[in-house]
């Protein structure tokens, strides 16, 4: 009997000196979910929401117990919407194959939340030009090919070409890049 007196004496000690598992200021500190909690909700976000073909994004998902705590430690499955657009591993990294756009999924333990990823083609950035013949007399015909490139030094195709002349009375081009003089 008289250790449980010490005992409810010491309780009542430890709570009004701020000893009560708070932190000081009356408090109490937030209760972790407990380890068999489930995820309720998953938040994706993308960073950045918008690539360019070759470029990569990351993906990452924020699961949330039913009370709201975030919860750590579970297994997430990545899926793209549009695969042959925009890939993800199981890390959550997109790569863009692709320009268009794709919504990138998170599910874990049944629940799933998305964010959408768009891929646009990268810009010109270097336009190299190349005749087959540099020198023309008057009557011939040659024929020009291009090389574009992008930032990186990366060959680019399915680029439409407009071709002209800046002085069409000396030559002339063609749509499929054959100048004539």
């Amino acid at each position: 009997m008289q250790r449980v007196a010490i005992a409810v004496v010491m309780m009542a000690v430890m709570t009004a000196c701020g000893g009560g598992g708070g932190d000081g200021d009356g408090s109490t500190a937030p209760t972790p979910p407990p380890a068999n909690a489930g995820v309720a909700t998953v938040t994706v976000t993308m960073s950045p929401a918008q690539i360019t073909v070759g470029s990569t994004a990351t993906a990452t998902a924020e699961l949330r117990s039913g009370v709201g705590a975030m919860l750590t430690g579970r297994t997430v499955d990545w899926s793209s919407s549009a695969p042959a657009i925009a890939s993800v591993n199981s890390a959550g990294v997109v790569s863009a194959i692709a320009a268009g756009s794709a919504t990138i999924t998170a599910t874990s333990e049944g629940k799933s939340g998305s964010a959408p990823i768009a891929i646009a083609l990268a810009p010109v950035a270097t336009v190299a030009l190349t005749l087959a013949l540099p020198t023309l007399t008057l009557g011939a015909t040659t024929t020009a090919s291009v090389v574009r490139r992008d930032e990186r030094g990366a060959k680019l195709t399915g680029r439409a070409i407009t071709w002209t002349s800046p002085s069409p009375s000396v030559a002339t081009v063609t749509v499929a890049g054959a100048a004539t003089r």
